[in-house]
């Protein structure tokens, strides 16, 4: 055997001793059909300031965002934070004297799965800017002379997060690992939160916020805000009452000052971990602001 030869057959060994190796240690992955239902929720971030000051904004103008939050279905990652969004402005108003304010609609139109499946999308962002027409017709009124106030205008900081929905039933072809045992440590202790939406009034002045709160294999008797936007906050104390206990499970009903709680909180729409015991969950205000 030739030295050449010599050579060639050792690297035909290294490369024998490789595909092994991958074959013995690769996961096996296969594509799993998941169907991302219509109306489910895909949280938008946009990515810069916009505004309805004059020369800022025009209508059809594309806005930079992306998905905020990984859009999850049968615990798969559908849609993936960071990823691109089409978001266009559908309408600006100029604020003009006299009060009136200024308008923004934000649009979103689509995203894209994890297998690049298009997601068409409906929804968005609507941000009027405070109205100062009573207040200008109540000082024309009083002091006869006429009074003119100019509008605030409508303003959008980057970041400020929207929700939208999507349009149809979209079929999804997702790739995933074989299942692998998983062992979970500690007691297996749990904490969900859910906003009372239905017992918040639609008119008059809301001064708390009504949550249900269940723990599970935990005993606790105090919950608080913590953080709001992913900024730790003094804590905001949660009023307790109920308590009943189901098998392993703890039902209480919650209530925060949404005053305290509001002084955190920025334009569209925000979240904010709630902690009872040792357990911290992050609980979105589906509310936009």
């Amino acid at each position: 055997m030739t030295k050449r030869n010599e050579l060639m057959g050792a690297a035909g060994k290294r490369l024998l001793v490789f595909v092994l190796a991958s074959l013995l240690t690769a996961h096996p992955v296969f594509a799993d059909r998941v169907t991302l239902p219509a109306g489910a929720v895909v949280y938008g971030k946009i990515l810069e300031r916009v505004t309805s000051r004059k020369g800022d904004t025009f209508e059809g103008d594309l806005v930079q965002a992306v998905v905020w939050r990984d859009v999850i279905v049968n615990r798969k990652v559908i849609v993936k934070a960071g990823t691109p969004m089409a978001v266009k402005v559908s309408m600006v108003k100029r604020a003009k004297m006299a009060g009136i304010k200024g308008q923004i609609e934000l649009r979103a139109f689509s995203t894209t799965a994890m297998d690049d499946t298009h997601v068409p999308l409906v929804g968005g962002y609507d941000k009027s800017g405070r109205s100062k027409m009573a207040l200008s017709i109540t000082l024309g009124a009083l002091f006869i002379i006429p009074i003119v106030i100019k509008g605030k205008q409508a303003i959008l900081e980057s970041g400020t997060v929207f929700d939208a929905q999507v349009q149809a039933n979209t079929e999804l072809e997702i790739e995933s690992e074989t299942p692998r045992r998983t062992i979970r440590l500690g007691g297996g202790e749990s904490l969900s939160v859910e906003i009372l939406y239905d017992e918040i009034p639609d008119e008059g002045k809301i001064k708390v916020l009504p949550m249900e709160l269940e723990l599970c294999g935990e005993v606790a008797s105090s919950a608080a805000v913590v953080a709001v936007n992913e900024h730790e906050i003094p804590a905001i104390p949660i009023s307790l009452s109920g308590g009943e206990q189901d098998d392993d499970c703890a039902v209480f009903r919650g209530e925060v000052d949404l005053k305290s709680l509001g002084e955190h909180f920025t334009r569209g729409v925000n979240r904010f971990e709630v902690k009872l015991g040792s357990e911290v969950v992050e609980v979105v205000l589906e509310i936009e602001l």
